[in-house]
């Protein structure tokens, strides 16, 4: 059962102990993301996220991952469109390291321009690589079109522009806004001792900045059809509908994720539409953009080869066959998949996973249901 902590500075902590295992997960969750920038800084969040490893007062960029490789464990992070996350997966016995550096990049990292100019590069290529990346590029287009006119149609990883026009004052602003004591959350999930980790999380992150004035981005969908479109030359074609969801803190927000599995995320569910389930991946809050508190984003993703049959028609089919879901039987053989998924995940301690849903949770709802992700399954109708 998840317990939920406040240290004296006001950051959350949320944690899971799983005793059974040797391994323990811990994750620093920020609430910046691309939904919280500005069109002259788009991409700055991510950036930030790269060059928190390139060395800190009393580490080098060699030395941060020279000593998680020295403990056979992994430190890493992500940016998403509402957050990012710092986090690192070790033996129960290095907790203290893994606390110590993720602490250390986080409130100590030196943001050295020359590192900056080379690491700029670095994040160009990885916009290059979207752009070649139709699987990618497709949730882009459709992110772009679906909030259009907000924050959340701008790309993560920002454009070439922006993010070479960022300075060493525009990171160091940023983090002072967002990377505050109200707006972060540790998720922790394995074996631990409580009191311990607490402990160190008062002590290493005792520098946190205190609160600071956040101007709120909301956005609003805007209703009717619209349509977007990329030509690449390719063999595929790759298509994205959208349409407003389930908030993650809602009970539809469950069923939503039994939906998803329905549609396409089972090669044991068969009938009249194989072509669809080998083909199509429904991408629910959960999978593909989480935004939790506003309401989810969820759409059908499709890859399609070249043939006779025009792709209008097959999309037409693939939205009547969404209409049409009404098969009990695929229902029930779903259904059991994800209960069983879900209690697999506590038996066998999928640390990293819970701790991710865990800290996602607490940061985009304020709140931890006792109530499990299973539980909640079994519950839905």
């Amino acid at each position: 059962m998840p317990k939920q902590k406040q240290l004296k500075n006001g950051i959350r902590v949320v944690y899971e102990q799983i005793p059974a295992i040797r391994s323990v997960s811990i994750g620093i969750w920020v609430g910046a993301g691309s939904l919280h920038e500005y069109a002259e800084i788009n991409g700055i969040t991510h950036f930030i996220e790269h060059m928190l490893f390139k060395g800190t007062t009393s580490r080098s960029a060699k030395q941060i991952a020279v000593e998680m490789d020295s403990i056979g464990g992994s430190i890493n992070a992500f940016t998403a469109k509402e957050c990012t996350c710092y986090y690192a997966k070790v033996l129960d016995e290095h907790l203290r390291i893994a606390v110590d550096l993720l602490c250390d990049i986080l409130l100590h990292s030196e943001l050295v321009s020359e590192e900056m100019e080379r690491e700029k590069g670095v994040v160009c290529e990885e916009i290059y690589m979207t752009e070649d990346s139709p699987e990618d590029l497709v949730f882009e287009v459709g992110a772009a079109l679906f909030f259009a006119d907000t924050t959340l149609e701008r790309p993560i990883l920002g454009t070439e522009e922006t993010v070479q026009r960022l300075r060493r004052e525009d990171l160091q602003s940023y983090m002072r806004t967002h990377y505050t004591n109200d707006n972060m959350v540790v998720a922790c999930v394995g074996s631990f001792d409580p009191a311990e980790l607490l402990n160190l999380l008062e002590t290493r992150l005792a520098a946190a900045s205190e609160l600071a004035l956040r101007n709120p981005q909301p956005y609003a969908i805007k209703p009717g059809f619209r349509t977007a479109f990329a030509q690449k030359d390719i063999e595929q074609i790759h298509t994205c509908i959208s349409f407003p969801a389930f908030a993650l803190e809602t009970d539809e927000y469950y069923a939503l994720c039994v939906l998803s599995n329905i549609l396409g995320g089972s090669m044991s569910v068969v009938g009249p539409r194989p072509q669809l389930i080998r083909d199509a991946a429904f991408m629910t809050p959960a999978q593909r953009q989480r935004h939790a508190v506003r309401g989810g984003l969820t759409g059908l993703a499709q890859i399609r080869g070249r043939n006779n049959i025009p792709w209008e028609d097959k999309l037409a089919y693939d939205v009547e066959y969404i209409q049409k879901v009404t098969l009990w039987g695929d229902i029930k053989i779903i259904f059991r998949t994800v209960v069983k998924s879900a209690a697999r995940a506590d038996i066998n301690a999928q640390g990293l996973d819970t701790a991710d849903d865990l800290g996602d949770y607490l940061l985009k709802t304020g709140a931890i249901s006792e109530q499990r992700y299973a539980s909640v399954m079994r519950s839905v109708k």
